[in-house]
């Protein structure tokens, strides 16, 4: 119930309202003969969670084809909201989703995959929200550049033979 002040009632608080889709309705119950009862229409109200912060981080030393690489993402909420849900991983370059994983109790995620083709890839990490918080992409990518290992072919000479001369046979 809430109270009429000056003839008009106002419900303020849509922080009482968890979020999603909620039918609200207006009910008048006077307080003495009076007046009559009445009640207006339903209608529709979409409250919508914060919007979280996700940043996804790539590792800083670039993987050589063929080698696993965790890439990371984190989730913050505001105070008091723990994100709960998961995050989904996106070669932005290719559009290839890499994988989805749930996030910790940190708000943290992370994805190790082991074939990223070689080249640059530019990851995105996009959090599918929650009851508390509403979806959200990371603002920026992380860089994954994936190179080739490279072969070089050592001569390894005993130290004991280095600056020796030998002798030639006549």
């Amino acid at each position: 119930p809430v109270a009429l002040v000056s003839g008009q009632a106002s419900l303020i608080d849509g922080a009482a309202l968890a979020p999603g889709q909620h039918t609200i309705q207006a009910i008048y119950t006077p307080g003495s003969s009076s007046f009559l009862a009445s009640a207006s229409s339903p209608f529709k109200e979409l409250v919508t969670g914060d919007t979280p912060t996700v940043t996804v981080v790539a590792p800083v030393i670039p993987p050589v084809f063929g080698q696993s690489v965790t890439i990371g993402a984190t989730v913050a909420a505001p105070a008091g909201v723990t994100p709960t849900g998961t995050v989904t991983f996106t070669d932005t370059e290719t559009g290839t989703v890499l994988g989805t994983v749930s996030l910790d109790a940190s708000g943290n995620a992370k994805l190790t995959i082991s074939n990223l083709a070689l080249g640059d890839h530019d990851i995105t990490a996009s959090y599918g929200g929650d009851a508390d918080l509403t979806n959200a992409v990371s603002r920026t990518t992380a860089t994954v550049d994936v190179f080739q290992a490279s072969t070089q072919v050592v001569q390894l000479v005993p130290v004991w033979a280095m600056g020796r001369k030998t002798a030639e046979r006549a």
